[in-house]
């Protein structure tokens, strides 16, 4: 079959538009290639701020082992404490003119017990601080998860209307007989 210039110039016709989509489709896809960079680049960033947490909590568990080991010296220190309230409840019976003694340590212990609470609040602040964090972390990847579905949404939904372009283009083509129509098999 010979094409005669008129059928050229129709065919033509038809691909200058179907040319122009095509172009519009690359604009497209440029900006979702673009819009998954700024993506890549957040997930990296994310990532970075992930190795900072993981940093941190590898320092708060070292200060958490040293609070530990202090408590065991405290038990320790707690029960060499007890033993000496027994020599003292001996003494008590032995002489009644060493309470003055006893308050004065027993107020020396309260200081020691004052310190303590003090550094169980600053604890207690720092894992407020933590557990804060770690929910900011935590909202920031649902966002990101989120802007990752609608990233993905849109550009399925670009994929299905050029398969539907492509589709039309095909029929048009075939029926202008410019390609050879497919056999339907049954």
């Amino acid at each position: 079959m010979t094409l005669t210039k008129e059928d050229l110039q129709a065919i033509s016709g038809l691909l200058t538009p179907m040319h122009e989509c095509l172009e519009r489709v690359d604009i497209r896809l440029d900006k979702v290639e673009g819009r998954l960079d700024q993506v890549d680049a957040r997930l990296d960033q994310i990532d970075v701020r992930l190795d900072q947490m993981d940093a941190r909590f590898d320092q708060m568990d070292a200060r958490l082992d040293q609070i530990d080991v202090r408590l065991d010296q405290m038990d320790v220190r707690l029960d060499q404490m007890d033993a000496r309230f027994d020599q003292m409840d001996v003494r008590f019976d032995q002489m009644e003119g060493s309470l003055g003694q006893m308050d004065v340590r027993f107020d020396q212990m309260e200081g020691c017990l004052g310190q303590m609470n003090e550094r169980f609040d600053k604890v207690d602040d720092k894992l407020e601080l933590i557990i804060f964090r770690q929910n900011h972390m935590s909202s920031k990847q649902d966002d990101l998860g989120l802007d990752l579905k609608v990233v993905k949404r849109d550009i399925d939904r670009e994929i299905h209307d050029l398969n539907d372009q492509m589709e039309t283009v095909i029929v048009v083509m075939e029926a202008n007989e410019l390609l050879p129509k497919k056999k339907k098999s049954w």
